[in-house]
């Protein structure tokens, strides 16, 4: 029960605040061990001049259980262990698969890696964390600085030790501040292919499907073994030799890309499980060149893009967000323009060259607390019709030219 409370209350208690989880501990100790006298004496008339300095005993050691462990006085916090003690490292964590709806966790194995200078790029960017003040950092972020939480980075480390234990730790950090240390973690292959689940490409693929990101309409299915013997290479390429700065991209992607296998059972010598099947998702990202260059050699791309023939009109609101403390998640919303919420009004063009180049730029989502936003909406001659977003920065002049007044 303690354990318990302390969870749910940390879970649901606001951004910065701990006291809600002391509160969750204390009240989950309270009622389980109220609820535990109870069992044991068959009744709940418990009340005694012992039954108070009891629970104290009981709290005092159930808290010395739950803090000795990670205290920061033992050690736990800033142990980072050193490279002689590392026999392999990965980041993300465990890795599973739907196979039937059902949840399969995948080997372990492909993904640690031993390479010696992906485990001194971690190693270097644990030992940053471990002597930052994250604490001050996080206190910096509450107050209303304007820091762009979505750039913030979820950092989860496995060591493989020589002793044959694991050692794992968790953290979220500013990615400004561990911009240097990301870089060099993030440019190796090891992590990429971690990463970005590039062990699919390895395997035997049924069928490719490519979807668009702009209308859902468009899409395309590769089932010829040659063509996806060199998609699944051009995209593994692709993957691995993503720069930093792609791998951080707010854009929206060109398309999805789904890859659908048949799930080999390893213990049963890789034969097919009554072809049960599953899938791999990945991004088709704008800057993967080669791999849309294929594309069109293959006379694949026009039946996945949109042109500004196939667009009537733009129309663009202006969203403002003001809520300093209060960040929030920032989408597309089709019914800002179409119902026009904020009742702001409404710009329309039908400039080819404005059309053209939003069909070329919109964002995936901002978290933000301050921000100046616009919602868009491309009208189709004929389909679905487009929402998207940009902020006010991603504006080309003659965008801006057509707002000036607005």
């Amino acid at each position: 029960m303690v354990l318990l409370g302390g969870a749910y209350f940390t879970r649901i208690a606001p951004e910065g605040s701990g006291v809600w989880g002391i509160f969750g501990y204390l009240l989950g100790g309270v009622v389980g061990y109220i609820g535990a006298e109870m069992i044991i004496r068959k009744t709940w008339l418990i009340w005694s001049s012992g039954l108070l300095p009891r629970f104290a005993v009981y709290g005092i050691v159930a808290g010395l259980i739950l803090y000795i462990p990670v205290a920061d006085w033992n050690g736990y916090a800033n142990n980072v262990p050193s490279k002689e003690n590392v026999q392999m490292v990965r980041l993300g964590g465990d890795h599973y698969i739907y196979v039937n709806d059902t949840s399969v966790k995948l080997d372990d194995s492909p993904f640690y890696s031993d390479t010696p200078g992906y485990v001194d790029a971690v190693l270097a960017l644990h030992q940053k964390i471990v002597h930052s003040d994250l604490p001050l950092l996080e206190r910096v972020r509450n107050q209303n600085s304007g820091r762009n939480r979505s750039n913030d980075e979820y950092v989860l480390i496995d060591y493989q030790l020589n002793n044959g234990k694991k050692m794992t730790r968790r953290y979220q950090i500013p990615e400004e501040e561990f911009r240097q240390e990301l870089a060099e973690v993030k440019q190796w292959e090891d992590y990429k292919s971690t990463t970005y689940d590039t062990y699919a490409l390895d395997e035997d693929v049924r069928s490719i499907g490519i979807r668009s990101s702009l209308n859902s309409e468009r899409k395309v299915f590769i089932s010829d073994p040659k063509l996806i013997r060199e998609f699944k290479e051009l995209l593994k390429s692709e993957i691995l030799h993503q720069t930093y700065e792609d791998q951080l991209s707010s854009w929206e992607s060109f398309a999805s890309i789904e890859v659908y296998q048949d799930y080999l059972d390893e213990a049963s010598s890789k034969e097919k499980l009554d072809r049960p099947s599953h899938s791999v998702s990945y991004q088709f990202k704008a800057s993967y060149g080669r791999l849309m260059e294929w594309l069109k050699q293959n006379n694949l791309y026009d039946q996945l893009t949109v042109s500004a023939v196939d667009m009537a009109s733009a129309q663009f609101v202006k969203q403002e967000i003001d809520n300093p403390g209060k960040y929030r998640m920032v989408y597309p919303e089709p019914n800002f323009v179409d119902v026009n919420i904020d009742g702001n009004r409404q710009v329309a063009t039908k400039n080819k060259k404005i059309i053209s180049d939003l069909l070329l730029r919109q964002r995936t989502g901002i978290y933000t607390d301050q921000d100046t936003v616009y919602q868009i909406k491309l009208n189709s001659v004929r389909g679905p019709n487009i929402y998207m977003m940009l902020k006010e920065e991603d504006l080309t002049e003659e965008m801006k030219a057509i707002l000036v007044n607005q």
